[in-house]
């Protein structure tokens, strides 16, 4: 028997190819609020989410530096979080930043959505993957998904229910919904709060 990698077999015969795009703040911040930490194996929920009958490519992380005015404490477990990720080789790091609104202590995050958006277009276009899976509640990345179905690409979104009602449009123009409620237990094996 030959090996073929799968790469050089035709579409039709290959293992579908993902790559996961993740909103990390977005991520960090739904874990804080559904079970009280956001500390998890990035990559063990990744896999999962992709499942065995495909082939994981890459998982691109796009995040902004939490500022230490902004909070201390998130900041060190952001910055413990993102050291974790750097020693593993599957993972993209992309990175944005937050400004602060005149004087107001109020700060924005800047250029995450718009590079996830770019990648994802990109990355289809280049064919680098068949199925992306998107993990954010931002119903401003509708367009961005359905020019990569036009592609002939199936795009997933990972969310927790309580970001359905948020970015019902996210789902609705998505392929499948990935419910996180039922993939972080399964390894971290915890309990939401409340």
């Amino acid at each position: 028997m030959i090996d073929i990698p799968d790469e050089k077999l035709p579409k039709e015969f290959r293992k579908k190819r993902v790559v996961l795009f993740i909103d990390g703040n977005h991520l960090f911040h739904r874990l804080q609020d559904s079970y009280g930490f956001a500390d998890i194996d990035i990559e063990k929920l990744c896999k999962n989410m992709c499942g065995i009958e495909r082939s994981l490519i890459q998982i691109r992380y796009y995040y902004s530096p939490f500022l230490p005015e902004m909070d201390k404490k998130n900041s060190q477990k952001q910055r413990h979080i993102i050291s974790k990720i750097q020693k593993t080789p599957i993972f993209d790091l992309s990175k944005g930043k937050y400004i602060q609104k005149g004087n107001t202590g109020i700060y924005t995050e800047k250029g995450i959505d718009v590079k996830i958006a770019i990648d994802m277009v990109h990355l289809a276009m280049d064919d680098h993957y068949d199925v992306a899976i998107l993990l954010s509640g931002d119903s401003d990345f509708v367009p961005a998904i359905n020019f990569v179905r036009r592609l002939h690409k199936r795009v997933s979104v990972a969310a927790f229910p309580n970001d359905e009602n948020s970015c019902h449009d996210l789902i609705e123009a998505s392929y499948s919904l990935i419910n996180l409620y039922h993939e972080v237990p399964k390894i971290a094996h915890i309990k939401r709060k409340g």
